[in-house]
């Protein structure tokens, strides 16, 4: 307690009570104390006739973050041209299956050879996938003690049909021999038996 000019005054006995004794209570040096409801309760400390009062508020403690339980990949296998890429997403979740924000992921491919992965691109939850080679490889997803796996392969497909010569110019009665071969994303002719009608 102080007087008029701010002076603490000693001797003068000051008594507190709380407005809601289920949420808080108060003793009688002033100690507050938590009943573990959530709410406000007017906090009054009076000498006499002179009082003050506080609002003073319980709020619940902080929910634990639930510990991650799966990465959930987005396809679930991948189908690649050669030189051709593709984008695949990627979310941790936890074990309500809500996402963990600021899950680190860590990207691993089988064969770097046959599939590379940029991951991680402009900081969001997305990589992209490239087919350098033709065949098979698995690229793991870990973080943490969690871990999934993404099989994908890596073909060379036909994207176009290249004719030789590209420009005819027959006498009348002649004939001409042309040949077609099955062009790949590169545009160079694709090995092996291909049907061309």
């Amino acid at each position: 307690m102080v007087d008029a000019i701010g002076q603490e005054i000693t001797g003068q006995a000051v008594m507190f009570r709380s407005s809601d004794t289920e949420i808080l209570t108060v003793d009688d040096s002033g100690l507050l104390t938590s009943l573990g409801y959530e709410g406000s309760s007017l906090i009054t400390a009076a000498s006499g006739d002179i009082t003050a009062e506080v609002e003073a508020t319980v709020e619940a403690p902080p929910v634990p973050p639930l510990p991650p339980s799966t990465i959930l990949v987005d396809p679930a296998s991948l189908v690649l041209d050669t030189h051709r890429s593709s984008w695949l997403s990627f979310t941790v979740t936890d074990t309500s299956g809500q996402p963990v924000p600021g899950a680190p992921v860590v990207f691993q491919s089988s064969d770097s050879a046959i599939v590379y992965i940029n991951p991680d691109l402009y900081g969001q939850p997305v990589a992209l996938v490239t087919g350098l080679g033709v065949g098979t490889a698995t690229v793991t997803l870990t973080s943490g003690e969690l871990s999934t796996q993404l099989p994908i392969t890596v073909g060379q497909f036909p994207t176009s049909v290249g004719i030789t010569p590209s420009y005819l110019a027959l006498p009348a009665g002649s004939s001409q021999q042309l040949e077609a071969a099955l062009l790949d994303l590169t545009r160079e002719e694709m090995e092996g038996p291909h049907s061309v009608t």
